[in-house]
């Protein structure tokens, strides 16, 4: 017995929230069409997306539970008298079971019943599976050299009156004959692309024809007459009387009646009016001249042209005929400059591209107008160009001053055998420089200068961007959308007036607007550059005179890309490395933690941030701000918050952040990295037993092989884990963990320890260390004993000891590590030494405004000391303190040096404080560490060096190095080396040779009130045998200290 089972079909369903989830697993699950990568998409993220979404409908294909299928359906506002369908996406395992045939002849539905005549959507050239479906539901492929799009005139064809009785037979999509090649569509005859439906059922045949550019009928043949129309150029120069022909043939055994009547469009003025009776068989030619009056601006090839269009009544039943022109002015010309750089007074030249649009020989006359700005060389042109060609001429002119050279130039053209035409064209230039505020209309683009910035706003997309020279960037500002539901419609719609003026230090550049899709609402564009690179966006919604029954809404969209992204994320400061991982694509913008963005490139640093009050939205275009303007009352106006962008104004993000958040950071925290591997849960003393686990922030999960390798000192790195990680485990971290008596790891010695970690992801292979130091269980030791210049204060931890004698100085004047002496010093006797006199060397700081004698008339004094991090780790050793009694300046004044250890750690922690009891608030008061090193007993042994920058060797040369994070200290004599560890940016670092001394300094700039205590960043001395990059101590530069506490038992009498 055999059992039918009927699978369910795939249902088409209209997008709703409850849909959120299944949508976000059919866009996971369709990377893959889309060129690979591994975007993720949320629930949250596709419902966020779809609520701001401006489609008219969201068309989803069902397979019980699961979305397979996905047709965005909207207004097509790159041009007229179009819907559009933005995004077409059918889950890969459902390839081939007409999912995507079947969104699309849904979506061609729809623009019939709402009565639209066309429908639109754009791919791609190597979309092979998809461009023949899209042309058996109707779609040409538009011949275009920058884009593949793709027009359906089926609902014009539908909506024809005189062909509505053959399709009464006819099925539009199953009787086409149309030949689906993967390549553009057209016939190319006289400049005009046309384009043919063909349908044949049994005796039946149909051929409809388009032309692209008019976006409209323009033949029929059909059993009972056939009609076409002739113009004879696409490419019309403006100004003149042309000829359309109609060719009609009657194929009736009857009378053929035909109504024609010309319409007006645009630039083209029509008037013909005709009725005329066909005899049986008959063929005949209807003519009609049709003005072609000037235009202002160029035909954009992009959009509707302006059409001869006629409507026709043909045996009574009514149709539409538009045939498109590419108006023309007699001339098109081009201000081309292309030097770089002008100066003001220096003779240079720019280039006019000329271009004739006659079809004959022409001759074309004309002054350049005087301009404050320029000295021409020769005010009069005149040149003679072949019929339909171009030349090019260059112009000498001196600049006087920098501006923007915009007229309106009133030419003769003179074509052979023809009679002059005197016409106006406006031709403008930006001559940018240094500085100067200036603006106005150039090209396809409103320009406002002030110094060498400038704002551009693009006529046509009303999309805005920032330029500097030399400096390249990903930012742009995009066209605003009102809703709710947010409107497209100025994407297309030019500003009805323009604005550009100065204000305060600002130069302004105002754009109106007048909303259809919101009538009664007006809204103005205002950004407000300033010559130091900042731009602010804002918006005015202006409500003339109606009663709103809801709040209204402004979406603000804008792109922000670049090559080193840090971002306010998930509570941290998150450096995403490359583009790679800082797209939008990889991150969720409702985990944005503050109100800004920044990028740090080469040549370029450039900032973005708003109100905290808003939150920053993943819409369409990469990122967007959502603005609740109320309910406008009439004659009201409501401004939007603004949003700035820097450009070049900020060196590094803490500044910006400052800026942003409009306070002062006192310290710039440690940025973390979007893939990153944390040791001890960012404790990296903790033992006995290592915790390393691989931390991914970005949207992506996990997924590949996560290996761990270890290396201690004096020993080869081994392999210690392998870990397979599925994609549907969802992890955004992974864990291994392993003790130093593990039997794969067979290293000695002390306690230090390199940990690497190798992700072989899905989408590259990626590469993150760190560095372990466990404690052991011993103690430090500190004791005391008679030294030569009075009680001698020792620290031990096992592996690092240090000696100071406050009778000496404010000194730590010997630290060893494994027995070996790493500092240099005068001790016990203080003695001049290079360019200081007296010198003491070793550790120590150099108080401000004192030099070595002052200082020794100060008491100083030792004690013990303890501070615990925010890791739980307690340090113990030694503080030095000097009080300032005798100096007049800083008298009253504390410094308190801390030099601190862990139990078996070869790590020394230098932190410091200043309590000012000098009656003074000192604003940046500029403590200086000062270390002096002697990695060998002969000086000339040793070697200094910050990583990539090369290694210097001592004691023959004279020379100074900038440390940011790092520098490294050795001896060609030893297997160790020390590392000096700074808090960079928070403190700056240098290190200085010649062939008497090795110094180390970093400078804590401190804002010191009186009457308060200021703690320094801590410096870190680590040494051993593995030699150390800056990505390998990051989490020594995140721990934090509390103030030291002093054993006051231990205290001992001033020296």
């Amino acid at each position: 017995m055999t059992t039918n089972i009927t699978a369910e079909p795939i249902r088409m369903v209209e997008y709703d929230p409850s849909y959120a989830g299944a949508l976000a697993d059919m866009w996971n699950r369709s990377n893959e069409n889309w060129g690979g990568g591994t975007n993720l998409r949320t629930e949250d993220s596709i419902r966020r997306k779809m609520e701001i979404s401006s489609n008219l409908h969201a068309f989803l294909a069902v397979d019980g539970e699961e979305v397979v299928g996905f047709c965005s359906f909207a207004h097509y506002q790159q041009d007229e008298g179009a819907l559009y369908v933005p995004l077409l996406n059918v889950r890969p395992d459902y390839h081939g079971r007409k999912v995507g045939r079947n969104l699309i002849l849904n979506a061609v539905r729809k623009t019939v019943e709402a009565g639209w005549p066309r429908l639109d959507l754009f791919t791609w050239a190597g979309n092979t599976k998809a461009v023949p479906m899209y042309k058996k539901c109707g779609f040409f492929w538009e011949k275009n050299d920058d884009y593949v799009h793709l027009m359906n005139f089926i609902p014009t064809i539908l909506q024809t009156e005189a062909l509505t009785p053959y399709f009464e037979e006819l099925d539009w999509y199953a009787d086409s004959t149309r030949e689906l090649v993967i390549e553009p569509d057209g016939r190319h005859k006289h400049g005009f692309d046309f384009l043919d439906y063909t349908w044949h059922k049994g005796e039946l045949a149909l051929r409809v024809e388009f032309e692209t550019t008019g976006r409209g009928l323009t033949a029929l043949d059909t059993p009972e007459y056939a009609i076409s129309t002739e113009i004879e150029e696409h490419n019309l120069v403006f100004g003149s009387a042309y000829k359309v022909r109609y060719r009609i043939e009657n194929r009736l055994a009857t009378e053929l009646s035909i109504e024609i009547k010309g319409q007006n469009d645009k630039n083209i003025r029509f008037a013909l009016d005709i009725a005329r009776t066909i005899a049986p068989g008959e063929a005949v030619i209807v003519e009609g001249d049709f003005q072609l009056d000037p235009i202002l601006e160029e035909q954009n090839n992009k959009k509707t042209h302006p059409v001869v269009k006629s409507t026709w009544i043909i045996s009574g039943r009514r149709a539409e005929f538009r045939m498109g022109i590419d108006p023309k002015f007699p001339v098109k010309m081009q201000m081309v400059l292309p030097a770089k750089e002008l100066h003001p007074g220096i003779p240079a030249e720019l280039y006019l591209n000329v271009e004739n649009n006659f079809t004959s020989p022409a001759e074309f006359t004309f002054d350049w107008p005087e301009d404050k700005i320029v000295e021409w060389a020769e005010r009069s042109v005149r040149i003679t160009i072949p019929a339909n060609g171009k030349t090019s001429i260059r112009v000498p002119f001196t600049l006087q001053s920098y501006g923007l050279y915009s007229h309106e130039v009133q030419v003769t053209a003179v074509p052979v055998n023809g009679k002059p035409v005197i016409f106006t064209s406006k031709l403008s230039v930006l001559m940018k420089g240094t500085e100067g505020r200036y603006g106005g209309q150039n090209g396809e683009q409103w320009v406002a200068v002030n110094g060498a910035f400038s704002v551009h706003l693009h006529k046509l997309s009303n999309s805005m961007w920032i330029e500097y020279p030399g400096s390249r960037h990903n930012f742009w500002w995009n066209y605003p959308k009102l809703g709710k539901p947010f409107a497209e419609e100025f994407s297309k719609k030019q500003a009805t007036e323009v604005k550009i003026y100065p204000e305060g230090e600002s130069q302004v550049l105002e754009a109106l607007y007048e909303s259809e899709n919101f009538s009664g609402l007006q809204l103005k564009s205002v950004t407000k550059l300033i010559a130091s690179g900042i731009a602010e966006f804002h918006y005015e919604v202006m409500n003339s005179s109606i009663e709103l029954e809801e709040n209204v809404y402004l979406l603000t969209n804008f792109g922000f890309f670049g090559n080193r992204l840090i971002l306010p994320y998930q509570g941290r400061y998150v450096d995403m490395g490359e583009a790679y991982a800082g797209s939008p694509d990889h991150w969720d913008s409702a985990q944005i933690s503050e109100n800004w963005l920044f990028n740090k490139e080469e040549d370029v640093a450039c900032g973005i941030c708003w109100d905290p009050s808003l939150k920053l939205l993943r819409s369409e275009y990469p990122l967007g701000l959502e603005h609740d303007l109320g309910r406008i009352a009439p004659g009201a106006a409501v401004k939007t918050k603004p949003t700035i962008f820097a450009l070049n104004t900020f060196a590094n993000w803490s500044d910006f952040r400052s800026f942003a958040r409009k306070c002062p950071a006192p310290v710039v925290p440690v940025l973390d990295n979007h893939l990153e591997i944390v040791l001890g849960g960012g404790n990296p003393f903790k033992s006995p037993v290592l915790h390393a686990e691989l931390i991914e922030r970005k949207l992506l999960p996990l997924a590949g092989e996560f290996e761990l390798y270890v290396q201690c000192d004096g020993e080869e790195e081994q392999r210690i884990a392998s870990v397979v990680l599925r994609p549907e485990q969802n992890l955004h971290s992974a864990n291994v963990e392993f003790s130093p008596e593990d039997k794969r790891v067979q290293g000695t010695g002390e306690s230090t320890w390199k940990v690497r970690a190798v992700y072989r992801g899905e989408d590259r292979i990626q590469e993150r260390s760190a560095m372990w130091f466990p404690q052991t269980d011993a103690s430090v030791s500190c004791e005391t004993q008679e030294g030569t210049a009075g009680t001698l204060y020792t620290v031990n931890n096992g592996v690092l000891s240090i000696a100071a004698d406050p009778g000496f100085g404010s000194v730590v004047h010997s630290l060893k590590h494994q027995g070996e002496e790493w500092l240099d010093s005068s001790y016990p006797v203080p003695a001049p030494r290079s360019w200081w006199n007296p010198w003491y060397g070793g550790l120590g700081v150099h108080i401000p405004g004192m030099n070595g004698f002052s200082r020794q008339q100060e008491p100083r004094h030792a004690a013990w000391a303890e501070c615990t991090d925010d890791q739980g780790n307690v340090w113990t050793g030694l503080s030095l303190t000097t009080r300032i009694e005798q100096h007049k300046m800083y008298r009253g004044m504390s410094i308190k040096q801390f030099y601190l250890m862990l139990p078996g750690v070869p790590v020394l922690c230098m932190l410091h404080s200043v309590t000012n009891e000098s009656g003074m608030m000192l604003p940046e008061y500029k403590l200086q560490e000062s270390h002096f090193f002697r990695p060998s007993p002969a000086i000339n042994e040793g070697w200094i060096e910050v990583p990539g920058e090369g290694r210097f060797l001592t004691g023959n040369l004279e020379t100074g190095l900038q440390a940011k994070e790092l520098l490294r200290i050795g001896a060609v004599t030893r297997l160790n080396m020390l590392h000096a560890v700074n808090n960079y940016p928070n403190t700056n670092a240098s290190a200085y040779v010649n062939n008497k001394v090795m110094e180390y300094g970093t400078e804590h700039q401190l804002a010191l009130v009186n009457g308060e205590t200021a703690m320094t960043q801590p410096t870190f001395l680590i040494l051993g045998g593995i030699a150390l990059n800056p990505k390998d101590i990051q989490s020594l530069l995140k721990l934090k200290f509390a103030s030291p506490a002093v054993d006051k038992e231990t205290l001992h009498a001033d020296h």
